[in-house]
C-alpha cells in the first residue's frame, strides 16, 4: 500500500513538473497548511524555499517589534507592558544577521568565482532591498517634514546617506542601522564573486581576524572613526555564522534535530534571562543559538516533509515590510495614547492592540506595496519571479 502511495506522488509530481499552478497540496492534507519535502525539491527547480526558516524569519520581525512595543510604553507611556517578557526581542536583529548570511550563501554559493553572475546577483540583492525601502523611508521623511513632532531634525547629507544605507548616526528609519551591515555584506559577497575564493580567502580571514581581536580587547578604534568602527563591527561575524550554517547543510550535517531544539532552547532562555536582568552579555552571543537553529531547520528540511501553517509563512514573507513600517506606526500610536491619558489605565491590552495594529499595517504593507513593487521591478529587470 505505502509503495503504491509513494508511486501515486511521484507520478503526479512528474506530471505536473514544470506547471506553475501546481503546489503539492496533499488532498488529505490539513487545510492551512503546505507540505513539502526532499523528493520534492528534487522535483521541481533547484531553488527550494526552506519554509522553516521563512517562519522563523516570522517570528524574528515580530521579535523586534514587541520589543519596540516594550521600549516605547517605557519612554512614552511610563508603564511596563508584557510583564517585561520580551525586552530581549532586539535578539531578532541577530536571528536576521545569521538568517540572511545563510540564505545568500546557500543560494548564491555557486556565483562564486564567476564574474559574470555579478551583475543578476547585484540587481536581485538591489531590488530586494531598496524599493520598499525607498517607499517607506520616503513617505516617513515626508510625514517628519509635515508634522514637526516627528521631525528629527534631518540634513541633507544625512537624508542622502540614509537612503543610500551608508552608515549614519541618524538615519530617517531607525531600523535602518542593521541594513547598512546588510549592505555591506552583499558588497562583500559581490567581491568574492567576482575575485573567487583563492584571492578573496586570505582578506577574509585577516578581515575576520581583526574583528575579532577588536571584540576581544586587543585593540580599540576611536569613536570618533565611524566608518571604521563599522567595518570592525561584531555584528559582521553573525552574517559569516550564518554561510557557515549553509556550508554545514550543503555538506549534509547530521545532529539537525538536535541542533534546532538544542539552538531554540537556548535562545529562549538566553531571551528570559536578558529581559530580567538574570545575566548581562554581548548581544552576539544570540548568534550562537541562531546557528544553531538555522543549521538545524535547514538540515530537517532538506530530510523530511514538515507540516507548515500559511499565516506563519505569511508572516515570513511580510517580515520585511513589518520589519519598516513597525518603529514609526507604534511611535505615533504610543504617542497619541499618551496625549489621550490613555496610559493610565494600568494594563496590558492597549499596548497590545498597538503591536497588533503595527504588525497588520505591515501585512498590508507588504501584500499592496512591496510585492506589486517586487513584481514590478524584477520583471523590469528581468530578473523571473524569485528573488
Amino acid at each position: 500500500m505505502r509503495k503504491s502511495i509513494k508511486l501515486y506522488y511521484l507520478s503526479n509530481s512528474l506530471a505536473n513538473l514544470g506547471n506553475p499552478g501546481y503546489n503539492k497540496v496533499s488532498q488529505n492534507q490539513p487545510s492551512g497548511y503546505r507540505r513539502y519535502s526532499l523528493m520534492e525539491s528534487q522535483l521541481r527547480p533547484p531553488r527550494q524555499q526552506l519554509n522553516l526558516l521563512q517562519v522563523f524569519r516570522g517570528v524574528a520581525a515580530i521579535l523586534v517589534l514587541l520589543f519596540h512595543v516594550h521600549l516605547l510604553s517605557e519612554q512614552k507611556l511610563n508603564q511596563e507592558v508584557f510583564f517585561n517578557l520580551f525586552q530581549f526581542g532586539w535578539a531578532g536583529v541577530d536571528f536576521f544577521f545569521v538568517l540572511s548570511g545563510f540564505i545568500i550563501f546557500y543560494t548564491s554559493r555557486s556565483d562564486i568565482g564567476n564574474k559574470k553572475r555579478l551583475k543578476k546577483f547585484i540587481l536581485k540583492r538591489f531590488v530586494r532591498i531598496y524599493p520598499i525601502y525607498w517607499a517607506v523611508a520616503g513617505s516617513a521623511l515626508l510625514f517628519s517634514l509635515l508634522l514637526p513632532s516627528l521631525n528629527r531634525g534631518f540634513n541633507p547629507s544625512q537624508t542622502l546617506q540614509s537612503l543610500l544605507l551608508y552608515p549614519t548616526p541618524n538615519p530617517i528609519l531607525n531600523v535602518s542601522w542593521t541594513l547598512t551591515y546588510e549592505v555591506f555584506f552583499y558588497i562583500a559577497f559581490s567581491l568574492l564573486i567576482v575575485c573567487g575564493k583563492k584571492v578573496f580567502t586570505p582578506i577574509l580571514i585577516c578581515w575576520l581576524l581583526g574583528i575579532l581581536l577588536k571584540w576581544a580587547g586587543v585593540f580599540s578604534i576611536s569613536s570618533e572613526y565611524e566608518l571604521l568602527n563599522f567595518l570592525f563591527s561584531y555584528y559582521h561575524l553573525e552574517f559569516f555564522a550564518g554561510c557557515l550554517a549553509a556550508y554545514l547543510v550543503s555538506s549534509n550535517t547530521r545532529y539537525g534535530r538536535f541542533m534546532l531544539y538544542a539552538g531554540g532552547t537556548l535562545f529562549i532562555i538566553l531571551g528570559l534571562s536578558v529581559s530580567y536582568k538574570l545575566v548581562d552579555i554581548d548581544r552576539i552571543v544570540f548568534g550562537i543559538p541562531a546557528f544553531l537553529t538555522v543549521t538545524g531547520a535547514a538540515s530537517l528540511e532538506a530530510k523530511k516533509s514538515f507540516e507548515v501553517p500559511d499565516l506563519m509563512l505569511y508572516f515570513g514573507d511580510a517580515s520585511y515590510s513589518i520589519y519598516l513600517t513597525h518603529g514609526p506606526v507604534i511611535s505615533v500610536l504610543a504617542g497619541l495614547v499618551a496625549k489621550a491619558k490613555l496610559g493610565e489605565i494600568e494594563n496590558n491590552y492597549l499596548m497590545f492592540i498597538v503591536g497588533g495594529i503595527a504588525l497588520g499595517f505591515g501585512c498590508m504593507c507588504y501584500s499592496f506595496v512591496e510585492k506589486p513593487l517586487l513584481k514590478y521591478s524584477r520583471e523590469k529587470l528581468g530578473l523571473g519571479k524569485s528573488g
